[in-house]
């Protein structure tokens, strides 16, 4: 494995990241159209090429397109790269899709309870009044689960049904026994 991968150029020559350095936070901050999209994709791309694992949560689908070889390079593109000595290689990444709906890619292999109401919220398009409940779903089965009931867990969506199942039948009991 690499001991760095490139993350750019400056007048002063190429710049590096060591690897033994890259599990440092970062931030990567610009306004509209300075780079950062296409920051996040170089780094992705030398960390995969140095043989290093990345996981990126593409919400907007801007990192996706390192899985296809560019487009063929603009001119002004190309006369750029040959000024600072930075040669353009479109190409590839391997790159495994994860889909929380397990249609589009692979699918995500995970609990209702690692998910957590609002990600859950999301997923379901939950409106505002839903995703109250949810949270109080999600607040009861942790109360359940530090008492040690079985019913605490929240593995699937069979058992987030059961638990808003009973908050809708007991929605007044179960708030004035939990002190919400």
């Amino acid at each position: 494995m690499a001991a760095s991968i490139d993350i750019g150029a400056s007048p002063e020559g190429v710049q590096s990241l060591a690897l033994k350095r890259a599990n440092r936070h970062g931030l990567i901050a610009g306004a509209t159209g300075t780079g950062k999209t296409v920051t996040l994709q170089v780094l992705a791309e030398q960390f995969a090429a140095a043989g290093v694992n990345v996981f990126a949560a593409d919400i907007k689908g801007d990192l996706s397109g390192i899985a296809v070889p560019g487009e063929p390079t603009p001119a002004w593109a190309t006369a750029r790269a040959e000024e600072i000595g930075m040669p353009i290689t479109p190409g590839a990444a391997a790159v495994t899709f994860w889909d929380v709906y397990g249609e589009l890619g692979h699918p995500i292999r995970t609990t209702v309870w690692e998910m957590g109401p609002v990600l859950m919220s999301r997923i379901l398009d939950s409106t505002p009044a839903q995703e109250g409940a949810l949270t109080i779903a999600f607040r009861l089965a942790d109360d359940w689960s530090k008492e040690g009931k079985a019913e605490g867990a929240l593995l699937d969506l069979k058992d987030l049904r059961a638990i808003l199942n009973y908050v809708a039948e007991n929605g007044e009991r179960s708030a004035s026994n939990t002190g919400w």
